[in-house]
């Protein structure tokens, strides 16, 4: 699908001499807007996925008679255009299957088992994501506040105290520096149905289920956590690198022998269009001086 955009090509009135400055000029006022809109169309997402959003946004080309401005990122297409079961530009509940095992291009991944397609997913989890995991979990169980605190306090511990697996840097490829703990199962349980977001399982409308009811833990979702760092300089005197930690990394497995992994889709913001929506007040009079 093609990359969103927004293209103007016009003389407006002024001489050729100052028509390229002019597209240039007007081509990043498109992009600050662009932005600022994307800021308050995207506010129920992360603040990492806004950046990258955007950051996709850029000025590709412009000329004395036109100008253009793309988004040129596919993790951004997808909240810009939607994601759904037909890829971007749908939107609705899809299996993850269908794009993560549809086959590569000669890369290690997805591999053929005995039960079908299958890879690993990496799911990397910031500290503050992980304790919202664990406050999830512990509290579809029946216990009083205190004893939730406490048992929370224990996993905090746990995370900020356990030795890290240092990752580094060799020929270019990511490398395991220092091998660190890993969580063994049964520090949180697993994470059950909940109904903080309802989805419907494609085929079968008459049943509203919950997201966690689409795609169950099958284990707890702290089982074979790893603490990642990365080595990045060394310390003054020797003794080795200095590490910090950029996040808890699990592992799990999907495949077409297993479950499937619903997602309920991503919903488009169409923010390019809002934008041309407001090309009257983003366009200055050339013939201004003050704008």
């Amino acid at each position: 699908m093609a990359r969103p955009r927004i293209t103007l090509s016009e003389h407006l009135g002024i001489t050729p001499g100052k028509r390229t400055a002019f597209m240039a000029s007007l081509g990043f006022r498109i992009q600050s807007r662009w932005r600022k809109l994307s800021n308050t169309a995207l506010a129920d997402v992360s603040a990492n996925t806004r950046r990258k959003y955007r950051d996709a946004i850029e000025v590709t080309s412009y000329s004395a008679e036109s100008v253009t401005v793309e988004l040129n990122d596919k993790f951004a297409s997808m909240f810009e255009q939607g994601l759904g079961p037909g890829g971007v530009g749908t939107y609705g509940v899809f299996d993850m299957r269908k794009f993560l095992l549809g086959g590569g291009k000669g890369g290690k991944w997805p591999k053929a088992g005995r039960k079908g397609m299958w890879r690993p997913i990496p799911m990397m989890r910031s500290k503050g994501q992980a304790m919202e995991t664990a406050r999830q979990a512990l509290s579809q169980q029946v216990m009083s506040g205190h004893l939730l605190e406490a048992k929370l306090k224990q996993i905090e511990n746990k995370l900020s105290f356990m030795s890290g697996t240092v990752m580094g840097q060799r020929n270019g490829k990511s490398v395991v520096v220092r091998q660190g703990e890993t969580i063994p199962a049964g520090r949180v349980p697993v994470l059950r149905d909940s109904a903080r977001s309802v989805v419907a399982i494609p085929g079968d409308r008459s049943k509203p289920i919950t997201h966690a009811q689409a795609h169950p833990h099958a284990t707890d979702p702290f089982t074979g956590m790893i603490k990642v760092q990365g080595a990045y300089s060394q310390k003054k005197g020797g003794g080795g690198p200095n590490v910090q930690t950029t996040g808890f990394l699990t592992f799990r497995v999907i495949s077409y022998g297993g479950k499937p992994w619903y997602h309920p889709g991503i919903r488009p913001r169409r923010i390019a269009k809002m934008v041309m929506n407001q090309l009257q007040d983003i366009i200055p009079n050339p013939m201004d001086p003050a704008r």
